[in-house]
Parts: structure tokens; C-alpha cells; sequence
């Protein structure tokens, strides 16, 4: 739907801007073999905010998230943050959409031995499936629908300099707006308040994303329909 192409066009612009906010929703799609996960996983690596698509392992986040304070990737999250999981990298992701419990300070299990783990967990994150994510997870996510395509598509060329001026125009995006973005998303958040139209964890899921859209001036009737 036009509504889904909105929401992942403002996800990627809120990589950027993630910062700002208090929280932020993840992004997961999800779908049958052959609908164009990695496809749509690369396009996201390709135009999100110093995105690294990695293994979903302890030490992988440590040394990316917190190094590069970018997107992290994670195909074939089912394996390890599945509706039965229950280990110490769910819990991480689970409670890191939030920037104020996204400071890891634990032991975990890495190479079958205790070790302490200190790092900043909090980043947007995009996650790409076959079956269910973990409960807890799945209500922090945006979850994108994918289906086989009826007809045959063109790859992404990943060397294509249409990528690197994509991110030159979000960056200068960005630094014309970052002020912007934050004056935006205090009003909204004061709108809210008022209306009660959203509460609770759906509103702090959304907000980031309208405060894209508002910036970018989308009309008021096709911003509430994407949040319908």
C-alpha cells in the first residue's frame, strides 16, 4: 500500500534525526521465502543512517552500535529473537528502543564463558523474518507485510552512485532540519497530550515518524491516514 512506502520513507529519514527522540519504533518485515527480504534489507543498509547489517550476537552489537551510533540489521531475526526466545540479545533489543534503558551494563555468556558487557544498545534497528518475532519485540516494531511479486524485478546495483547522492541529500536534509525536528516533535508531543488520540507506547512509536512526515510537509489527511 502507499501507506507502507510512507512509513519505511520516514523510518529512513528518522535514522538520521534518531538522536532527538526518546524512543523510536523498529522495522520489521516480514514475509515467505522469495518476497524480497534481503532485497528491501539492502535497500534499507543502503540508504539508513551508518547501517551494518550483522550477525545478531552479543559482540557484534558492541562493537558496531556503539562504535558507529548507526542502523542495525538483522536478517533472519526469527532465529534468535523468535516468539520462543528467550536470551540475553532479545532482552537487549527488546528494552534498547528506548534511549533511556538502552545502557547495557551485564554479564552475558560469550564464548561459553561470563563476561561483562557495557555499551549503548540504543539505534534504530530493522529486522527481517519468516515467522513471528518474540512478543515483547514484535509490540516495539512497525511491521511491514511483504508477498511474492506476481512478475519478474530488477536487483538492486548496490555500486550505483544513485545511493551516494540519496544520502548526500539526507544528510544536507538533516542539517537543515535537525533544529526543526526538534521544535516539531515538542509541539506534537504537547498536541498529544491534549487529544489523548494516542498514549502510552504507540504514541512514542509514532511520533518520530510523523515529526518525518511534518517536516516534509505531507498533508494532514495523509499523515493520519498512515497512522490509521
Amino acid at each position: 500500500k502507499d501507506e507502507d512506502y510512507k512509513i519505511i520513507v520516514s523510518w529512513i529519514l528518522m535514522t538520521y534525526f534518531f538522536p532527538i527522540f526518546p524512543a523510536i519504533p523498529y522495522l520489521w518485515f516480514k514475509a515467505p521465502k522469495g518476497s524480497g527480504k534481503t532485497t528491501i534489507l539492502t535497500f534499507t543498509k543502503l540508504t539508513t543512517f551508518n547501517a551494518n547489517k550483522s550477525n545478531a550476537t552479543i559482540p557484534a552489537m558492541r562493537d558496531i552500535i556503539d562504535n558507529t551510533r548507526g542502523t542495525f540489521i538483522i536478517d533472519q531475526a526469527d532465529n534468535k529473537l523468535g516468539s520462543k526466545s528467550d536470551n540475553d540479545m532479545k532482552d537487549i533489543i527488546t528494552d534498547s528502543y528506548k534511549a533511556s534503558s538502552g545502557k547495557v551494563s551485564k554479564q552475558v555468556v560469550i564464548n561459553k564463558d561470563f563476561q561483562p558487557v557495557e555499551f549503548d544498545a540504543y539505534c534504530p534497528k530493522v529486522f527481517a523474518s519468516i515467522k513471528d518475532l518474540h512478543s515483547d519485540l514484535s509490540d516495539r516494531c512497525i511491521q511491514i507485510p511483504m508477498f511474492k511479486s506476481l512478475e519478474n524485478l530488477n536487483y538492486l546495483d548496490d555500486n550505483s552512485v544513485i545511493w551516494l547522492e540519496l544520502r548526500d541529500k539526507i544528510y544536507r536534509f538533516l542539517i537543515n532540519n535537525y533544529g526543526t525536528a526538534k521544535d516539531v516533535y515538542n509541539n506534537l508531543f504537547v498536541e498529544y497530550q491534549d487529544s489523548r488520540d494516542l498514549v502510552g507506547r504507540p504514541l512514542e512509536l509514532w511520533l518520530p515518524l510523523e515529526v518525518m512526515m511534518s517536516i516534509c510537509n505531507l498533508e494532514k489527511e495523509t499523515v493520519n491516514r498512515v497512522k490509521d
